[in-house]
């Protein structure tokens, strides 16, 4: 496969029929009874334990580690699987990724993502797309948007103050977070319509993530999805168009002399080593990609964020008196280097807390391809494999000092001399380990420093006595009060 190119992973839609989806389960299920070995955990027939791992992946895996360990096995639907976390484990991900390990997606979240996206792309393919994904986020290039996102965050809150009553912070901020990632990608912020069309088209989209029949029907929850994708691919191709004719052209121009450009102008530009272009399949995955991994996760992290401040008025505190002496409260001096230094510590020991607690990627999945052993546990080639990262971060790690009490909310982890992610680097991994770590991370810690340190700033909010926990963070509201004053509790 390796050898054929990316688009020779995906197999024929054995699935269209009833028939030969019937005589593939037979086959599945007689590969599995002959290559059946002892597990930790075998569950019930067939779909062994995957009820429990998908009701409450964190619950899962942490109940297990205190069992078995850093490593136990189990089988997920027709698959013997290795789960591992732990820092230990987090090491050897980085170490074996696209080598003894290859990324492995079930089929209708390959096929929703599509099969130029980099997330589903061999180890030869991904090498070549993160390298020219990654010039498009470096220091330089965020750094021209920082003042924006910031001036986003404060129309944002100004909206959101001016409303009577409780609003789903969840779905506003999910509307921030799409203003965020159209600016990046487009250099530009769509009218309301347009950005609600694409917030909802999105979601539509992502729903089809949680299908248990992959089956492109109409009305299904798959069929939505990928009629969601087919808008979205379309919408896309349109950006591209606009920016090689017309009006597109003439803005492209402007902003190369000008230094200020978009992210997408940018990778349509980017050559690799050969010397060549992306072609439009793979931009419209990509941006439908990236859009993907910092939208609906930053809107998570957002929410949480923002009920854990609430719940330590201590903490918040805090933050505000180092915000009022460090920061004069305009959009134009919140700048990168303020944000991304150690200028504001207590603001970054505060989201990297968030993250640890509510981490942008919580698992990864692999399929080995080669035999390896990972913390005791002997993989042999086509098991399964998972690394949580929710599960390394909230399990008492004897090898992670700074971890104890790791379900309470402690951003002085991240403070003093041995801050946890400096001391213990493997312990604290939100975004992922190794080769295929989440290549827009730092774009979503600009975006979420930006949006906190305004608020927190700025504004009050409340969370009515109702909303007892922070989850599900889709069920909790919340009310925005006028700007408070400068240096005000």
């Amino acid at each position: 496969l390796a050898s054929r190119g990316v688009e020779r992973m995906w197999a024929p839609d054995l699935l269209a029929s009833p028939g030969l989806l019937a005589a593939l389960a037979a086959l599945c299920a007689a590969v599995y009874l002959a290559r059946r070995r002892p597990l930790n955990e075998r569950g019930l027939p067939l779909i062994g334990s995957m009820l429990p791992f998908i009701r409450n992946p964190r619950t899962f895996v942490v109940e297990r580690y205190r069992k078995y360990g850093q490593g136990f096995t189990v089988n997920l639907f027709l698959q013997d699987t290795a789960v591992f976390l732990g820092q230990e484990a987090e090491k050897a991900l980085a170490k074996l990724d696209n080598k003894a390990l290859a990324v492995h997606w079930p089929y209708h979240i390959r096929t929703l993502l599509g099969p130029r996206s980099i997330s589903v792309a061999l180890p030869a393919e991904n090498a070549r797309l993160r390298k020219l994904v990654a010039g498009t986020m470096g220091p330089k290039q965020l750094g021209a948007y920082a003042p924006e996102l910031a001036r986003l965050a404060f129309d944002c809150c100004e909206a959101w103050s001016a409303r009577e009553g409780p609003f789903s912070f969840m779905e506003e901020s999910a509307r921030y977070a799409m203003d965020v990632a159209t600016t990046f990608l487009f250099d530009q912020r769509f009218p309301p319509d347009r950005r609600d069309w694409l917030v909802g088209t999105f979601a539509t989209w992502l729903g089809g993530f949680a299908t248990l029949l992959p089956v492109e029907v109409p009305g299904t929850v798959f069929g939505k999805g990928m009629a969601a994708r087919r808008e979205l691919i379309a919408f896309f191709g349109e950006c591209l168009a606009d920016i090689r004719g017309g009006g597109g052209a003439t803005a492209a121009a402007a902003a190369r002399e000008s230094g200020h450009r978009s992210a997408l102008s940018r990778l349509m530009e980017a050559r690799d080593d050969a010397g060549d272009v992306l072609d439009d399949a793979t931009l419209k995955d990509t941006m439908l990609t990236l859009i993907f991994a910092g939208h609906d996760t930053t809107a998570h992290t957002m929410s949480s964020l923002l009920w854990h401040l609430r719940e330590h008025p201590d903490i918040l505190a805090r933050l505000r008196a180092e915000l009022d002496t460090r920061w004069d409260g305009r959009p134009e001096s919140l700048t990168y280097d303020l944000l991304m230094s150690d200028a504001l510590p207590v603001l970054d020991a505060v989201v990297k807390e968030t993250l640890r607690l509510t981490p942008a990627v919580v698992q990864s999945p692999r399929q080995v391809i080669s035999d390896a052993e990972v913390a005791g546990v002997r993989l042999c080639a086509g098991d399964g494999a998972i690394f949580s990262h929710v599960g390394t971060h909230t399990v008492e790690d004897p090898s992670a000092p700074g971890l104890e009490a790791p379900e309470a909310f402690q951003p002085d982890r991240f403070l003093g001399a041995e801050p946890l992610d400096k001391a213990n680097p493997y312990a604290f991994v939100p975004f992922g380990a190794g080769p295929r770590m989440c290549l827009g991370y730092q774009l979503a810690r600009l975006e979420v420093k930006a949006f906190v340190a305004v608020l927190a700033r700025h504004w009050e909010w409340e969370v009515p006595d109702g909303s007892l926990s922070p989850f599900p963070i889709y069920a909790w509201m919340v009310t925005m009060t006028p700007p408070r004053k400068r240096g005000s509790a």
